[in-house]
């Protein structure tokens, strides 16, 4: 049987009426990048100037049914637009180029986005703008063009990011100042809860991959004085998250620093920072799209090994303190994914899909990708897992459900779609189109985020 992108490699481990079109401000949408900050020869480099869209071309938004559900950042069209849940306005915010990867500053007044010129890597300079279109400028002085991973501070318009040489600072003003310089391009990084301080990992350089030692650290953002809190040898740290508590690290161990042990699933651990034993937590694949958390702390996570979405995969909720898990139970005949806690803690949304078992690696035709990805239905449930149902309403092919702020409304992808639903009242409505160039629906193994394309500010 001929290889095909549907299938393993033999030697390798609707549209909706009554969208209403949302007002549009009309004054002039910034232009990008601004020519008295950068040269020509920078210019050129790093941006594809492609035409602004004529008003015709601007997105429909259903706006009114986005109403007081905070503000939405997305691309259209490779462009950077606001939607503004509260004024039901949509804002333009950039003219030209590809953005990619908006982020929410944690006051909802700043976004922080790629604007790629590496269509390949998706890499490019990284860009700040105020939610209005205002004070647009590329960060100048990091060491090279943005890769994936950079956050802003949960208390203060200040971001980290990880570069080829280590962790920077970038704040809306001024220049960048490096934290910390670490021997491995690009190491794995988290704020503490509180904003002042960052955890993240090392390589100690070693001339065989698979026996170099990692470090984790914590690093005061004021101090600046790394403190080593974990050796692990012959064995790589991915960074997860800062337990919300702010007395513990939680990452996965990557044996040998291995990427095909990795995507198999990986042990999930928990370091407190009064210790010096991390605790072992579950086993699961290394999406930080899969874990959410309670306002008590609790851990609602997927365990399960295998790469494949659509086997061995089952929902948790784990106490990081005290490692103790409390299992939820699948519906019959699905595998359960994309995991949501509603802000109160009481209720949990996720997706159910059907389990086609270990022995399926891909599939031989599209119809039958299709038809699993159409099985993907979204459920709520009490929070440990019982009263359980399907809200058949929101459709198929359901990824990443969200919870409003409200705790009464869930926002999912569908169909490269942004839509919401009212628990409530089961009324269902799409709310954009995403800007999305999945158009390869197989993913990873059945793995698709769109976290690229869409970031929901719910203050």
């Amino acid at each position: 049987m001929k290889n095909s992108r549907f299938i393993r490699p033999a030697m390798r481990g609707a549209a909706m009426s009554g969208i209403i079109t949302a007002v549009i401000w009309l004054n002039q949408p910034l232009q990008l990048p601004f020519f008295n900050q950068l040269d020509a020869t920078a210019h050129a480099q790093s941006v594809d100037t492609e035409q602004a869209p004529s008003l015709s071309e601007l997105p429909g938004v259903n706006a009114i049914d986005f109403k007081g559900q905070g503000k939405l950042a997305f691309i259209s069209k490779g462009l950077l637009y606001v939607l503004d849940g509260n004024t039901k306005e949509v804002k333009q915010l950039t003219e030209f180029g590809s953005a990619l990867k908006p982020v929410w500053s944690h006051d909802g007044e700043w976004l922080a986005f790629k604007l790629v010129t590496d269509k390949n890597s998706k890499t490019g300079p990284l860009w700040l703008i105020r939610k209005d279109g205002t004070q647009a400028h590329q960060v100048q002085g990091l060491p090279g063009a943005v890769m994936t991973q950079f956050s802003w501070s949960p208390t203060s318009n200040t971001l980290t990011v990880s570069s080829e040489d280590g962790l920077w600072l970038v704040s809306t003003e001024g220049t960048p100042v490096q934290l910390v310089k670490t021997p491995n391009p690009f190491p794995s990084f988290c704020w503490s809860p509180d904003g002042k301080s960052l955890a993240y990992n090392i390589s100690l350089p070693n001339e065989k991959t698979d026996t170099r030692d990692d470090h984790l650290f914590t690093v005061e953002i004021d101090a600046g004085k790394p403190v080593k809190r974990l050796q692990t040898p012959d064995t790589g740290i991915k960074l997860a998250e800062w337990q919300p508590d702010g007395k513990g690290l939680i990452f996965w161990q990557i044996p040998l620093h291995s990427a095909s042990i990795t995507a198999d699933g990986v042990s999930l651990y928990c370091l407190q920072l009064d210790n010096s034993q991390p605790k072992l937590l579950t086993t699961g694949l290394t999406y930080k799209e899969w874990h959410s958390f309670s306002p008590e702390g609790q851990l609602l996570t997927v365990e399960g090994v295998d790469r494949v979405v659509w086997a061995n995969k089952s929902l948790t909720v784990v106490n990081p303190n005290s490692g103790q898990q409390q299992h939820i139970a699948n519906p019959n005949g699905y595998v359960a994914i994309d995991p949501h806690f509603s802000p109160d803690g009481k209720n949990i949304a996720y997706v159910a899909a059907r389990n086609l078992g270990s022995d399926v690696w891909g599939f031989g035709k599209k119809d039958a990708l299709k038809d699993w990805i159409n099985s993907r239905t979204l459920y709520i449930a009490s929070a440990d897992g019982s009263n359980a149902r399907a809200l058949p309403v929101a459709g198929q092919g359901i990824y990443q459900p969200t919870w409003s702020k409200d705790g009464r409304h869930i926002l999912f992808v569908k169909n490269k779609a942004l839509w919401i639903v009212n628990i409530e009242g089961l009324k269902v409505e799409k709310i954009l189109d995403l800007d999305s160039d999945q158009e390869e629906e197989f993913g990873f193994y059945g793995f698709i985020s769109y976290e690229d394309y869409f970031s929901w500010y719910k203050g």
